[in-house]
């Protein structure tokens, strides 16, 4: 099962693209999403999976919540953000930079430290001041911004002045990849899965489901909620 989406060219400033992807679409397989689950391998947490009687009562169906909660950073932004940073292996002490009010700024900060790069995290206002603190205690070096359009130039200057490479939360095929091994733990926790309810936001987490479930089983529903 190959999935191909739209790649952001870049942060377009005053009508100028500063730097992004070339190609405008990318080829994701499952070969990705399993190199991805062996980057990952103890390094993120294997997270449980739960069953309540009140949601199968409620729904008259079999029930399971995979609680990436239990993720590092808590949540399953850090898996997409590490296998992301682990393909600049080849570039020692680098800066990568992004724009996030959370958890994918949590996950880059924490993964930039466990290998060996600097991370520049960009919060537009408003923000959590919790989230703002957990992304500090990683050591990322934070700017806030005013707004969106000030972040977008914010992190175009960043990626001039500091040669940052820029790690998208969701639209990035090596953060999709990432995202796609919690369908296979899924998958492998609970057999026989019918229907998969995914939250989504940017995308990057859906997409990877949908690559790592449809390759696994082409039958499998998977529904964006």
């Amino acid at each position: 099962s190959i999935l191909y989406f739209s790649l952001s060219p870049g942060v377009r400033v005053g009508g100028r693209i500063s730097r992004g992807y070339d190609a405008s679409m990318i080829e994701i397989t499952f070969e990705d999403v399993r190199r991805a689950s062996a980057t990952l391998n103890k390094v993120a947490w294997i997270t449980p999976v739960k069953t309540s009687s009140e949601l199968d009562r409620t729904s008259g169906a079999t029930v399971f919540l995979k609680c990436e909660n239990f993720q590092r950073t808590g949540a399953f932004k850090f898996r997409g953000a590490y296998n992301a940073l682990s393909k600049l292996r080849s570039i020692p002490s680098s800066t990568v930079i992004t724009i996030s009010s959370g958890n994918h700024g949590q996950g880059l900060a924490l993964a930039a430290a466990l290998l060996g790069h600097s991370a520049h995290v960009i919060i537009p206002k408003p923000y959590s001041r919790l989230k703002y603190d957990l992304i500090l205690q990683h050591q990322a070096r934070i700017t806030i911004a005013d707004h969106r359009t000030h972040a977008e130039e914010l992190l175009a200057q960043g990626i001039q002045e500091e040669r940052a490479h820029f790690v998208h939360p969701f639209n990035d095929p090596e953060v999709i990849a990432g995202q796609g091994t919690v369908m296979l733990e899924l998958m492998d926790q609970v057999a026989n899965l019918d229907v998969v309810l995914a939250p989504v936001g940017g995308g990057g987490l859906l997409s990877g489901l949908c690559v790592a479930g449809h390759s696994i089983d082409p039958t499998l529903a998977i529904y964006a909620c």
